[in-house]
């Protein structure tokens, strides 16, 4: 039987049967597998946005990889979670979605339920995404109220 080591070393035995008996040989190998898979045609910075400019496909060896290639349509517009270097396969777990709320970011505050809704602006105090809980600080100042991320820039206080 073979063996395949951590590194895709492989050791193989080959027997050869003659009239003055058996022989085996023990073959050694390296085996890898190749993709097509998203590279990165420019250095990109930590946390920047990537674009279709930044991208190509091209073959690359993946025979031990323990994530996925995204597509080049799966990868523009997502933010790099490390910096990524020029000809470097970008993999699921380097990416993350831009935030539909950034800190700093001007917001409307709603407060209410069905039956009445009062608004007035704010701003948010952490980014997160549409459902997520976050903090949001009144333009006046004076208060921080915490409510869930309903739109784009509008977070609903109960």
């Amino acid at each position: 039987t073979s063996k395949v080591n951590r590194d895709g070393a492989l050791v193989i035995p080959f027997s050869i049967e003659t009239s003055k008996g058996r022989t085996v040989f023990w073959v050694t190998a390296q085996a890898k597998t190749y993709k097509q898979a998203t590279v990165v045609k420019r250095t990109i910075r930590y946390n920047e946005v990537i674009t279709d400019e930044d991208l190509s496909e091209q073959e690359v060896e993946f025979t031990f990889s323990q994530d996925g290639f995204p597509t080049i349509p799966e990868v523009i517009g997502k933010i790099a979670q490390k910096q990524l270097k020029v000809g470097q396969p970008i993999y699921f777990a380097d990416l993350k979605k831009v935030p539909d709320l950034v800190r700093g970011q001007s917001v409307k505050i709603i407060v209410g339920n069905d039956t009445f809704e009062i608004s007035s602006g704010g701003v948010a105090q952490q980014e997160g995404y549409i459902g997520d809980r976050v903090r949001v600080q009144t333009d006046d100042k004076k208060k921080i109220l915490t409510g869930n991320i309903k739109a784009k820039g509008v977070v609903q206080t109960e």
